[in-house]
């Protein structure tokens, strides 16, 4: 009961405070504390975080670079197949040129050059070498050589076991500092892989990992180690660590592959095996560059912090201006309206006086609004409605077949044309999306449809062709946008891309007293009888227009002819004519509308 008492002395005093002190802890309650609030668990949440995502950017990186290391090791792997897919290699090693000189001179002729192509095409390498079993075969110094020349009693019992068709790297270090020298060996075998005829070597030199390593790191920052089970092969690094550290490194990772963040020693520690390579890559990186990182990251935090509160500030007194600025708005609402404005107050209505009387007021300017024009307008809206519709239904329309003729022509040349495709293109996009008016200019019109025949000239080559008279002045003449698109994509795709002759495509432009005369034709394919009196039932409104959405182009022309009513009026024209291998041909007839800028031009020069 003292806690209810207490409750209603608190909201009753805060009733008998002033408006100014009212608005203040309506800010600190509404905006203020709930901001700071959120700000603190997402930067929580966000702090934590920010390390593992950190690692994880690292390890992406690593095994980025650890994948291009494997390309250039896969492509010193295929120099075998140079050597136990070639006859003259596999003869000569095998021992079956029985005299010296048919030796040397085969040697010279075919084995001589696979050396040269490998060296010629791997920049990589370091040397090649086969060792052969056969000891009555000639060997060549530094290139072919006996198996006993093979010293490496390490080599020697790993090669035992290869299976077939298997390699064996093996890496070489004397001195931590310095990078592991890497050998690659496999066995060559006769043409049936059923005697073992000898060993090849391919020694690479140490700069194959210089892409490695310029990828995850630069040279002044580099920390990177190669280790194989329990010892280290290769350090490179610019931070100094305890013995202890790197053979906790090293244990932890053995049992956790991969990534993860040592807060007991700062560290981010990532690793990436290479396939084929009997060693781990090891990235370390300290906690510095993380927190430079989180710094640029924070401070982008706060910037939005501070946004989203002012943005909360200024939504705040609005909300709060709106409650004594009510009256204000509605009077000055009911000075703009006249009978060509009968607009309803879109502002807040309560239930108070203020709400009641705009309530009121709003019903008063909907009777009055229907009395007088309810009719016209509605008609007015649907027409425009339609218009933006068709529209929206050709831009999409059209880009997609742009698209598709450069994609088409992509896959079929490869030179510079598609330079040029892409420019054209680039031309029909900027005119699709430049503007957001509704119309345009006739002549910027014809430009684009120009653009547009010649992006499919360039796919379809001769059989393509078009011409264009224009007999009127068309820079001061507006037409709703892509009214000749359309037509035009209608006389490739259904007239001239169905004959293997191809075409051409006339259009011509001419102007009698007041009125725009268009035609686009071409001497295509046309259309069967019964289609063209079917899509002249749909346009002249005789026929459901929904029997076009199965028939192919059809629709296409109806939101033309449409479009055209909708802008030029009823008494515009829209005539198709067609015959079949004959072509067709469309007819547009307008009144004209003139731009007023460009006309206003014209008077003044």
């Amino acid at each position: 009961m003292r806690d209810l008492t207490l409750f209603h002395k608190m909201v009753q005093r805060f009733r008998d405070m002033r408006i100014a002190s009212k608005m203040f802890a309506g800010y600190f309650v509404l905006v203020l504390l709930p901001t700071i609030a959120f700000s603190s668990i997402f930067y929580n949440q966000f702090y934590t975080n920010i390390f593992k995502d950190y690692s994880q950017s690292k390890q992406h990186l690593i095994e980025q670079a650890g994948g291009s290391l494997e390309v250039s090791l896969a492509q010193t792997e295929s120099i075998y197949n140079l050597f136990q897919y070639n006859p003259e290699v596999i003869d000569y090693i095998g021992g079956h040129y029985m005299s010296e000189a048919d030796q040397v001179y085969n040697y010279l002729k075919s084995i001589r050059p696979v050396f040269n192509f490998a060296y010629s095409g791997n920049s990589s390498i370091n040397s090649v070498r086969l060792y052969m079993y056969n000891e009555h075969v000639l060997p060549v110094a530094s290139e072919v050589g006996y198996y006993s020349d093979l010293k490496n009693t390490d080599v020697i019992s790993r090669l035992k076991t290869l299976p077939m068709n298997k390699g064996l790297w093996i890496v070489e270090t004397h001195q931590t500092d310095t990078i592991p020298s890497m050998t690659y060996y496999q066995k060559i075998y006769d043409s049936s892989f059923s005697i073992e005829l000898g060993i090849m070597e391919v020694n690479v030199k140490p700069g194959i990992t210089q892409d490695f390593f310029n990828s995850v790191s630069s040279v002044p920052d580099r920390n990177i180690m190669f280790f194989q089970e329990d010892r280290i092969l290769y350090r490179d690094m610019n931070m100094k660590l305890s013995e202890g550290q790197t053979t906790a490194i090293l244990d932890r990772l053995q049992k956790q592959p991969g990534f993860y963040y040592w807060s007991e020693h700062k560290l981010f520690v990532n690793s990436v095996a290479v396939q084929g390579l009997p060693f781990r890559i090891l990235l370390i990186n300290g906690i510095d560059e993380a927190f430079s990182d989180m710094r640029e990251k924070t401070v982008g935090f706060a910037v939005i912090i501070i946004g989203l509160l002012a943005l909360l500030s200024l939504i705040y007194y609005l909300t709060v201006s709106m409650l004594t600025k009510r009256i204000v708005r509605l009077a000055k609402h009911m000075r703009r309206v006249d009978q060509n404005n009968l607009m309803e107050y879109a502002g807040r209505v309560d239930q108070d006086e203020v709400g009641l009387l705009t309530v009121s007021y709003n019903s008063m300017i909907r009777r009055i609004d229907d009395l007088l024009n309810r009719v016209h307008r509605a008609e007015l809206m649907k027409k425009e409605a339609d218009y933006q519709v068709l529209q929206a239904q050709i831009k999409p329309h059209f880009l997609y077949n742009t698209l598709e003729s450069i994609r088409m022509l992509a896959e079929l040349n490869d030179d510079e044309e598609v330079v040029e495709a892409i420019y054209t293109f680039g031309r029909l996009l900027r005119y699709s999306l430049s503007s957001g008016e509704n119309d345009t200019p006739l002549e910027e019109e014809i430009e684009n449809i120009k653009h547009y025949l010649q992006v499919h000239k360039i796919r379809m080559e001769d059989k393509l062709h078009f011409r264009f008279r224009v007999e009127a002045e068309v820079l001061t003449v507006r037409c709703p946008r892509f009214i000749l698109q359309p037509l035009v994509e209608d006389c490739i795709v259904h007239g001239l891309s169905k004959t293997r002759r191809g075409g051409t495509i006339d259009v011509h432009i001419w102007q009698e007293n007041e009125r725009i005369h268009i035609t686009i034709a071409d001497d295509g394919a046309g259309m069967p009888h019964e289609r063209l009196e079917m899509i002249r039932g749909v346009l002249a409104r005789r026929i459901n227009k929904d029997l076009l959405q199965s028939t192919g182009s059809g629709m296409g022309l109806y939101n033309v002819s449409e479009r055209m009513k909708a802008y030029f009026g009823e008494d515009s024209i829209f005539e198709i004519e067609s015959r079949t291998s004959e072509g067709t041909c469309f007819t547009l007839i307008f009144q004209i509308r003139r731009d007023s800028h460009a006309e206003s031009h014209d008077r003044g020069r």
